[in-house]
């Protein structure tokens, strides 16, 4: 660790006002309060960034890199039936706060990512051979050729034919 000067954080100013409070008044509000406030201390310093402020909401709530890995695997399997409730149970989380973590982590929702690996399959599949775009679009997840035609023309302007046509 290195030592900063000039460190000014407003939430630990706070949080340390609080601890010391408890100690001046003899433990009122008991051993789990003032080991509470110790933690969250430890965890803003550890996490503090180089301007001396501490870590955003998004920082200190981004899955881990384990459970991230877990989630793409699973939205990996394209054909299969993913609803988030799934995705979150894969992380032991709520879905929203599911939700919360898988953006902090990707910079995108979990459904915006799964679209995303199944425009990026469909267009690997375009590229590879000639197989319909009913076949591609099935094999990449999409629930139709309608679903895939859409996601193509909003995400890159293109309908999946202008896609194939032009490689």
């Amino acid at each position: 660790m290195r030592v900063r000067t000039g460190f000014q954080d407003e939430g630990l100013r706070q949080l340390m006002s609080l601890l010391f409070a408890e100690a001046e008044q003899g433990g009122i509000f008991g051993r789990l309060y003032a080991d509470s406030l110790a933690q969250a201390i430890t965890a803003r310093l550890l996490y503090s960034n180089e301007r001396g402020r501490g870590p955003s909401r998004c920082e200190m709530a981004r899955l881990s890199q384990h459970l991230l890995q877990r989630v793409i695997d699973r939205m990996l399997n394209l054909n299969a039936d993913l609803d988030l409730r799934t995705l979150a149970a894969e992380t032991g989380y709520g879905q929203r706060h599911f939700i919360r973590m898988f953006r902090a982590a990707t910079g995108q929702t979990p459904h915006r990512f799964l679209i995303q690996l199944r425009l990026d399959h469909a267009k690997l599949l375009l590229r590879q051979n000639r197989a319909s775009l009913i076949d591609v679009a099935a094999a990449s997840g999409f629930s139709s050729h309608a679903h895939m035609t859409q996601v193509f023309r909003s995400v890159l302007g293109v309908t999946p034919s202008e896609y194939r046509n032009g490689l």
